[in-house]
């Protein structure tokens, strides 16, 4: 019988958001060992005492800048992952930011010593990151709370993030050509199309023609926009006419009853 190989963690959640642990897979091996720097020299040797004292007070190091940026971290995870059109976790963002924390910001606080055993434990280091914002992203939400200071990527994630809570799967699209939504939530077998708008005045007709070509791009069966602020006559009235919901952030929760009049 072949000897099955033992999977490794890889993103699971839509933008990081609280809830779900990324699954492990052999994709995941192979992401690291695309981010992990390649060695172009041969590094220079150390006697095993020497390798053994700069390897503890690297990870020493390295744990004590994990600690303290913990909450950037898994912000930052949110904010770069995202599933691609066809289900698949996309990454490469993340594990460049990863190979800039560990190379840049760690490898900064390294003696000579500690920098020259950091290849061989690169992995161990990145995926111990990885492991700690997951755990993190699955006990709290990033952006539970809605804030003046969001940019619109952090809102979009927060508005994914309301309707994960009461039970939608919630996903922030990325991709270029997205064509005009910002997030799909699907529950039940029922498709909806979600364009996010930080806004400090009043949103207008542009949004709501974005959304009502989604909502056919996408196939999906309701369109919506949501903002922070109000909307102008004149998308309430296109939005009647073709049927779109606008809705105020606050109101992600009760999406349901909004859709159906439950």
């Amino acid at each position: 019988m072949a000897r099955r190989r033992s999977k490794n963690s890889v993103l699971d959640l839509a933008f990081g958001v609280a809830g779900a642990l990324f699954k492990a897979s052999r994709a995941g091996v192979k992401a690291y060992n695309k981010a992990q720097p390649k060695v172009v020299s041969k590094e220079p040797s150390l006697n095993p005492i020497s390798r053994s004292f700069a390897r503890g007070s690297l990870h020493k190091k390295a744990e004590a800048a994990i600690d303290q940026d913990i909450k950037s971290l898994a912000r930052r995870k949110a904010q770069l992952i995202y599933k691609d059109a066809y289900g698949k976790w996309q990454q490469d963002k993340w594990l460049k930011e990863l190979k800039y924390f560990i190379n840049d910001h760690i490898g900064q606080l390294l003696s000579e010593n500690e920098k020259i055993v950091l290849n061989g434990e690169w992995y161990d280091i990145a995926r111990n990151i990885d492991l700690r914002v997951n755990e993190m992203l699955k006990n709290k939400s990033m952006f539970g709370k809605f804030s003046k200071d969001m940019t619109p990527t952090e809102f979009e994630i927060f508005c994914a993030e309301e309707l994960k809570q009461v039970g939608w799967d919630a996903r922030v699209t990325k991709q270029s050509g997205d064509q005009g939504v910002d997030v799909i939530a699907e529950k039940d077998g029922v498709r909806v199309v979600v364009q996010c708008k930080l806004y400090s005045k009043a949103v207008g007709n542009k949004a709501v023609q974005e959304v009502v070509a989604a909502r056919a791009h996408e196939q999906a069966r309701y369109g919506v926009v949501v903002s922070n602020n109000s909307y102008t006559p004149a998308a309430v009235q296109l939005a009647a006419t073709n049927k779109v919901l606008l809705l105020h952030y606050h109101d992600l929760v009760d999406l349901e009853e909004h859709l159906f009049g439950e």
